[in-house]
């Protein structure tokens, strides 16, 4: 909790006088105004209001602090001192991981000194920071009457020490600070580890994002922008005590965007303080950057789009959905935040996750526990190498929770009833079975024979039984005593299909359209120009894929395109960047949008031999089919849309997939069509 020098007075007069302190009294002894004091209470009031401590004001008494005892007693612990010695064994090791980060040597006596405990207990504490050290190429040289000395490139130690501050200090309390710091530039904040930074290079860091570029920074959430402006503030103290990357930062793996926020951001920092910053402390800077979530649009034609990223997150939601029996797979906003949000995620160093036991995480697993195993085991089966920390979790398993609340039809109680005949062991089996191999089902309830009679089956929206009901006027499905793999294969296509038909009825009643007549119209006009020119071709495949697609692009239209080799290498361009084929398939979707293209364009192209392609798995593909779709620079929003729903639709369903895979040109207008009907319902 940080408090101001003032706050921190006036909550020592609070403590020192339980009977109250009326408003004259502390203007008397702060030597300030009492439209000061009134200031003051209510911004302290909202922070011990986070540590359950409240001020109230009672007539003829004053102001006295109110909460349990043992808060207020922890309150004054931390008024009067708030040293190192009061730190959890946790804490501690926080503490002893970032001074040895942060210097060049330093002696077992000199640390016990500093953390107020003995050398022995040190070098106990010594032993579980190196191990934990050493899992990220950290080591730690302990040299006899010298000291201890970290071996570490400088980027990794600041990697490091910046997770480290982060992950100790609250983000209320941080901001807080960083508001006091552009009143009072010399203010200390009573906290070991943003101590360890100086109040200069974090107000200069906060300026620093919130000058011109504050625009960008307007969707990251706060726990990033925490964790930004400590490393920002670190590397600016790291570079004035001397201590360069002094490594070659390629910019190559960096979007071109961000090196230009960087080159901002360092340049305004290096104007007001007058600090040398070289490009490698520049591009590492834009390392940091990169692993932000600023939420931008996706579209097939960005040059930021990842095609086997896009593809990962459809997995993930398959997975999930099939994992919980909540279809997520139709909420584009769900889609949509996962690809930016993890797009962020993998590009994060892998670092310590200080923050385990984070009440965010605890929260979300206690409130959705199905969501929290499901995406464990969707993650590990798409993102397979690549582990998530306890915080990153929490914050994917928020975007489907979100989803949930956004449209909780999605949610649904699958109730399971199970007649059995064989028994109370045999019904325990069934029961055991069902929910370890669909969790799809909420609940199963097992009864026997004679009971029949007394149930409500209007409860439940599956019923089995181990024998032949007669006279049952409920659909039912008769199942063996020890539920084959086939039956519960078949029991979860009868979940999904009842969900989907539910879904249906539901969009039905709830379709509407806000559209006037020339939007309606100009929709359907752009719908009908790519149908019309929608066509499957077969061709004689040339040499590699590349001629293939300029011969290809040769033929098109001079009312769709204006330069064909131009239209070409933009095309080759996009497909050499990014895997785009389908995985498990013989298609790939070739595509870009630029200048030289007049008119939004999609058609498919049957080869008569196959190439050997990479899917957006990183699987080889066999390619005999080509979709190609191209769009001009600068489209209106329905052609966005429109193409936008054709690529979606390729890798939406294993159905789709098939269709454009290997169906009649007939077939694949239909399912195209019907996209474009579907989506008009919902234009608002």
């Amino acid at each position: 909790m940080f408090l101001t020098d003032r706050e921190r007075h006036i909550v020592s007069i609070l403590l020192n006088a339980p009977s109250g302190v009326k408003v004259k009294e502390l203007t008397d002894l702060l030597d300030v105004s009492r439209r000061t004091v009134y200031r003051e209470l209510a911004s302290l009031e909202e922070t011990l209001a986070h540590s359950n401590v409240s001020i109230i004001n009672q007539r003829g008494v004053g102001y006295q602090l109110e909460g349990d005892e043992e808060k207020i007693h922890s309150l004054g612990r931390q008024i009067e001192d708030a040293q190192p010695s009061e730190m959890t064994i946790q804490e501690r090791q926080r503490a002893l991981s970032l001074r040895l980060l942060l210097s060049d040597s330093l002696t077992m006596e000199a640390l016990a000194e500093e953390l107020r405990v003995s050398p022995s207990t040190v070098q106990s504490d010594l032993d579980d920071v190196e191990e934990e050290l050493e899992r990220f190429g950290v080591y730690i040289d302990r040299v006899k009457f010298q000291g201890l000395t970290v071996i570490a490139r400088e980027r990794k130690r600041r990697e490091i020490a910046s997770q480290l501050i982060y992950g100790s200090v609250e983000d209320y309390d941080f901001f807080k600070y960083l508001n006091t710091l552009k009143e009072y530039p010399e203010s200390q904040f009573n906290d070991y580890f943003l101590s360890c930074l100086t109040p200069e290079s974090l107000h200069y860091a906060n300026e620093a994002i919130n000058h011109e570029s504050s625009q960008q920074f307007i969707k990251v959430t706060d726990n990033q922008l925490q964790h930004v402006i400590i490393i920002l503030a670190l590397t600016i103290d790291r570079i004035q005590a001397g201590h360069a990357i002094n490594e070659a930062i390629p910019a190559k793996a960096i979007s071109q965007d961000i090196i230009y926020l960087s080159h901002e951001i360092l340049g305004y920092i290096s104007s007001e303080m007058a600090l040398a910053i070289d490009l490698d402390e520049r591009h590492f800077i834009a390392l940091q950057l990169e692993g932000l979530n600023y939420k931008t649009s996706q579209s097939i034609f960005f040059e930021t789009f990842d095609s086997q990223l896009t593809y990962q997150v459809k997995e993930l939601i398959r997975l999930v959905t099939e994992h919980t029996g909540n279809d997520f797979r139709y909420d584009d906003s769900l889609f949509y935040d996962l690809v930016a949000h993890i797009q962020a995620t993998l590009k994060r160093p892998v670092l310590l996750d200080y923050k385990l036991d984070t009440p965010v995480l605890k929260r979300i697993n206690e409130e959705y526990p199905n969501l929290a195993v499901a995406l464990d085991m969707a993650w590990e089966e798409v993102f397979t190498g690549h582990e998530l920390t306890n915080d990153e979790k929490a914050y994917v398993v928020i975007h489907f929770a979100t989803s949930l609340e956004r449209y909780p039809s999605i949610q649904r109680e699958v109730n399971a009833i199970v007649v059995s005949s064989s028994g109370v062991g045999t019904g325990k089996i069934l029961e055991s079975r069902l929910k370890r191999y669909l969790p799809e089902i909420n609940s199963v309830t097992v009864i026997q024979l004679s009971r029949l009679q007394l149930v409500d089956f209007s409860k439940y929206q599956l019923i089995l039984s181990t024998i032949y009901l007669s006279g049952m006027n409920r659909d039912y499905r008769v199942i063996s005593p020890l539920l084959t793999d086939k039956e519960i294969a078949s029991i979860r296509e009868d979940i999904h299909a009842r969900i989907q038909e539910d879904k249906n009825v539901e969009s039905q009643i709830t379709q509407h359209t806000n559209l006037s007549f020339d939007q309606l119209y100009d929709y359907l006009a752009d719908a009908k120009y790519i149908l019309d020119q929608l066509d499957l071709t077969q061709i004689e495949a040339e040499a590699t894929v590349e001629l293939t697609l300029q011969a290809i692009i040769k033929e098109l239209n001079s009312d769709i395109i204006e330069d064909v080799a131009k239209v070409s290498r933009k095309v080759n361009e996009r497909y050499l960047k990014a895997p785009i084929g389908i995985p498990k398939s013989s298609v790939a979707l070739f595509h870009s949008s630029n200048h030289w293209v007049k008119q939004p364009y999609f058609s498919i192209y049957e080869l008569d031999r196959s190439f050997a392609l990479v899917g957006m798995d990183g699987q080889e593909i066999q390619l005999k089919r080509m979709l190609l779709m191209i769009a001009p620079e600068k489209m209106t929003v329905y052609q966005q849309q429109l193409l936008g729903l054709i690529s979606s639709s390729i890798i939406e369903s294993d159905i789709n997939t098939v269709i454009y895979e290997k169906g009649t040109l007939e077939e694949i207008r239909e399912l195209i069509s019907s996209l474009f009907v579907k989506e008009v319902q919902h234009l608002h």
